[in-house]
């Protein structure tokens, strides 16, 4: 308890900014030629960039202007327009062909012009209704979750409709000093932040501005160790059977909740109680059943089943 107070009269002081969102997106953008897209999005890019490697230098940088550097190069990224203008020269190679004699002849020269007109035409509506699908909805999963200290866990976000342009997130933490998430969802819980409630955050990398938030509870304590215990290790096709699981862990402040699987399912199920339902299917055969702690520690145990007639 004394731990947690010390924590919470020196935590305005420290200040801890991520760059990692930002110096992976600097990267990718460095890699982009300017000849291959318009002049106009190419330059809004290129003044993106050029604040975001300005912000990438600045020890002082903030995490506020960090992430808005990093969400401004991610959506000039994403709005870059490819150059279309090049796909229409072929078609001023028509004229000599007009000057020909065989030309002259209606249906030869019918059939070439519309050809010429609406090939690159069938081609640039789809590109350019593509480019401004925007990102309406993220999901992150799972939405609330209890990391035990020193412990990391993936969140992952899902992004809707399915159909949108640039799928990418910008990662953030409400509170680096308690838990940090890199570019690729990846949350750390550290050890001041033991007992605090920190907001990650999923924002659209597109410029729409849509994003979702997750709470990660960090707990300071851990499961050390799970064991399994059933009545009988043999159950009748059909029957059920309870599978009772003892947590250990190395104080009370831990996130001591479980998580049950079959491996196989069309044999035997079991949900969230620990009770496993046979099925015929599973007749003469043996199923493994597994409690996995859900504190991040990865502790975990199993048990066999086997089902008879």
């Amino acid at each position: 308890m004394c731990i947690w107070k010390t924590v919470k009269d020196k935590a305005p002081v420290v200040v801890s900014v991520d760059k990692t969102a930002l110096n992976a997106q600097i990267a990718k953008a460095e890699k982009i030629n300017a000849s291959d897209y318009t002049e106009e999005s190419y330059k809004v890019f290129a003044e993106a960039l050029a604040a975001a490697k300005e912000v990438a230098a600045n020890e002082k940088a903030t995490q506020d202007e960090i992430d808005a550097v990093t969400e401004r190069l991610a959506a000039a990224v994403g709005n870059l327009k490819e150059k279309t203008a090049d796909t229409e020269k072929p078609a001023d190679t028509e004229k000599p062909g007009d000057t020909e004699k065989p030309a002259d002849t209606e249906k030869p020269g019918d059939t070439e012009k519309p050809d010429n007109i609406k090939k690159p035409a069938d081609t640039e509506k789809p590109d350019n209704t593509k480019k401004n699908v925007k990102v309406q909805k993220i999901t992150i999963t799972p939405g609330q979750y209890s990391l035990a200290v020193g412990k990391k866990l993936t969140l992952k976000a899902t992004i809707g409709p399915k159909k949108a342009t640039n799928k990418k997130v910008v990662w953030s933490s409400s509170n680096t000093k308690y838990a940090t998430v890199n570019s690729k969802g990846v949350v750390t819980a550290k050890k001041a932040g033991a007992g605090k409630t920190v907001t990650i955050t999923a924002k659209a990398a597109d410029g729409s501005g849509v994003r979702a938030k997750a709470k990660i509870r960090i707990m300071k304590h851990t499961v050390t160790k799970i064991t399994l215990q059933a009545k009988a290790k043999t159950v009748k096709a059909g029957k059920k059977i309870t599978v009772y699981a003892r947590v250990k862990t190395n104080g009370k402040k831990a996130n001591s909740k479980i998580e049950w699987t079959s491996s196989n399912n069309k044999y035997a199920t079991v949900n969230s109680k620990g009770v496993v339902t046979a099925k015929k299917a599973g007749i003469g055969k043996t199923v493994t059943i597994t409690a996995k702690a859900t504190d991040g520690s990865g502790k975990k145990a199993t048990i066999k089943i086997k089902i008879k007639k």
